[in-house]
């Protein structure tokens, strides 16, 4: 299983968040950087993962999210709408 960390304190808002994930997750971070595009490439299938391919997401720094991100909420309820994605929030 692929395995991908996230790390809280290097973004702040949702557009750094959006840079981060997509760091993370696509190819180029060539991607539309929206909440349907996150749904999207959470998917898989943009080079780093298969279609569905089961990973894990790590979220280092967790709490420095809940803090200062406020669609952290949102953001953790699209990822576990994900099956094939384990979520750990570190």
């Amino acid at each position: 299983m692929k395995v991908f960390k996230l790390n809280g304190i290097e973004f702040k808002n949702l557009t750094e968040f959006f840079d981060n994930i997509g760091e993370l997750l696509v190819e180029n971070n060539e991607w539309g950087k929206n909440w349907d595009a996150l749904n999207d490439i959470l998917y898989g299938g943009f080079i780093k993962t298969d279609y569905e391919e089961e990973f894990c997401l790590i979220w280092l720094n967790s709490e420095y999210s809940i803090k200062n991100l406020s669609e952290f909420q949102n953001i953790v309820d699209l990822i576990n709408q994900h099956k094939h994605i384990k979520l750990e929030l570190n």
